[in-house]
Protein backbone atom coordinates (compact mmCIF):
# COMPACT_ATOMS: atom_id res chain seq x y z
CA UNK A 1 0.00 0.00 0.00
CA UNK A 2 1.42 3.62 -1.26
CA UNK A 3 2.11 6.40 1.14
CA UNK A 4 -0.65 9.50 0.18
CA UNK A 5 1.15 12.64 -0.58
CA UNK A 6 -0.59 13.98 2.60
CA UNK A 7 0.77 10.87 4.52
CA UNK A 8 4.63 11.58 3.27
CA UNK A 9 4.78 15.02 3.92
CA UNK A 10 3.24 14.60 7.99
CA UNK A 11 6.54 11.76 7.88
CA UNK A 12 8.07 14.17 6.64
CA UNK A 13 7.20 16.83 9.67
CA UNK A 14 7.43 14.32 12.06
CA UNK A 15 11.29 13.84 11.07
CA UNK A 16 12.16 17.28 10.86
CA UNK A 17 11.55 17.26 14.97
CA UNK A 18 14.36 14.77 15.12
CA UNK A 19 16.91 17.06 13.34
CA UNK A 20 18.11 19.03 16.80
CA UNK A 21 21.25 20.80 15.75
CA UNK A 22 22.16 23.35 12.43
CA UNK A 23 24.45 23.71 10.21
CA UNK A 24 25.93 25.54 7.35
CA UNK A 25 26.68 23.99 3.76
CA UNK A 26 29.27 25.22 2.17
CA UNK A 27 30.57 24.91 -1.67
CA UNK A 28 33.85 25.11 -3.75
CA UNK A 29 34.02 28.15 -5.77
CA UNK A 30 36.45 28.86 -8.57
CA UNK A 31 37.04 32.62 -9.75
CA UNK A 32 40.08 33.99 -11.64
CA UNK A 33 42.58 35.54 -9.89
CA UNK A 34 44.86 38.34 -11.36
CA UNK A 35 46.80 36.58 -13.44
CA UNK A 36 44.46 34.50 -15.11
CA UNK A 37 44.95 31.76 -12.55
CA UNK A 38 42.20 29.86 -10.53
CA UNK A 39 41.83 30.54 -7.36
CA UNK A 40 39.48 28.31 -4.75
CA UNK A 41 37.79 28.98 -2.15
CA UNK A 42 34.51 27.91 -0.18
CA UNK A 43 31.54 29.38 -0.33
CA UNK A 44 28.24 29.28 1.94
CA UNK A 45 25.50 27.64 -0.04
CA UNK A 46 23.44 27.00 2.93
CA UNK A 47 23.09 28.61 6.04
CA UNK A 48 20.99 27.16 9.76
CA UNK A 49 19.86 24.24 7.95
CA UNK A 50 18.46 21.36 10.54
CA UNK A 51 20.72 18.56 10.97
CA UNK A 52 21.30 15.09 13.31
CA UNK A 53 25.03 14.09 13.28
CA UNK A 54 25.10 10.08 14.13
CA UNK A 55 28.48 8.01 14.18
CA UNK A 56 27.55 5.41 11.52
CA UNK A 57 29.48 3.03 13.13
CA UNK A 58 31.25 2.29 16.55
CA UNK A 59 34.90 1.05 14.85
CA UNK A 60 36.88 3.87 13.66
CA UNK A 61 38.81 3.21 10.96
CA UNK A 62 42.96 3.63 11.85
CA UNK A 63 45.42 4.11 8.97
CA UNK A 64 49.02 3.84 9.28
CA UNK A 65 51.10 6.73 8.45
CA UNK A 66 54.86 6.71 8.97
CA UNK A 67 55.15 5.59 12.58
CA UNK A 68 52.24 6.90 13.80
CA UNK A 69 48.24 6.02 13.27
CA UNK A 70 45.72 8.18 12.38
CA UNK A 71 41.62 7.68 13.61
CA UNK A 72 39.19 8.37 11.09
CA UNK A 73 35.62 8.00 12.08
CA UNK A 74 32.66 7.64 9.38
CA UNK A 75 29.40 10.05 10.26
CA UNK A 76 26.20 10.17 9.02
CA UNK A 77 24.41 14.03 8.25
CA UNK A 78 20.84 13.36 8.29
CA UNK A 79 19.33 16.94 6.77
CA UNK A 80 15.55 17.64 5.57
CA UNK A 81 14.78 15.76 2.62
CA UNK A 82 14.66 18.72 0.23
CA UNK A 83 17.47 20.28 1.33
CA UNK A 84 20.34 20.59 -1.55
CA UNK A 85 23.11 19.20 -0.79
CA UNK A 86 25.99 17.19 -2.89
CA UNK A 87 29.16 15.40 -2.57
CA UNK A 88 32.04 17.41 -2.50
CA UNK A 89 30.25 19.76 -0.37
CA UNK A 90 31.42 20.58 3.29
CA UNK A 91 29.23 20.90 6.66
CA UNK A 92 30.04 22.74 9.03
CA UNK A 93 28.62 22.29 12.61
CA UNK A 94 29.35 23.77 15.93
CA UNK A 95 32.65 24.88 14.15
CA UNK A 96 33.20 21.25 12.96
CA UNK A 97 34.04 20.77 9.06
CA UNK A 98 33.10 17.72 7.49
CA UNK A 99 33.26 16.45 3.90
CA UNK A 100 30.40 15.11 1.97
CA UNK A 101 31.60 11.67 0.52
CA UNK A 102 28.47 10.00 -0.30
CA UNK A 103 25.28 10.98 -0.71
CA UNK A 104 22.45 8.14 0.19
CA UNK A 105 19.23 8.78 -2.00
CA UNK A 106 17.96 5.13 -2.94
CA UNK A 107 15.65 4.57 -0.34
CA UNK A 108 12.06 4.19 -0.64
CA UNK A 109 10.59 6.65 1.50
CA UNK A 110 12.78 10.13 1.55
CA UNK A 111 11.31 11.76 4.72
CA UNK A 112 15.25 12.98 5.17
CA UNK A 113 18.39 12.93 3.52
CA UNK A 114 21.49 11.09 4.57
CA UNK A 115 25.16 12.11 4.03
CA UNK A 116 28.03 10.13 4.59
CA UNK A 117 30.59 12.50 6.10
CA UNK A 118 34.08 12.43 7.68
CA UNK A 119 36.09 14.86 9.27
CA UNK A 120 38.17 17.97 7.00
CA UNK A 121 41.53 18.48 8.79
CA UNK A 122 42.80 20.80 6.21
Amino acid sequence: MALTDAELENMRDDAELYLPDTCTILSLTTAKDDIGGDTQSWGTAATSVSCRLDAANWQARAAAEADRFTVHSAWILFVPYDQTIATGNRVVIDSETYRVMNIDDTHDWRILKRAFVDRADD
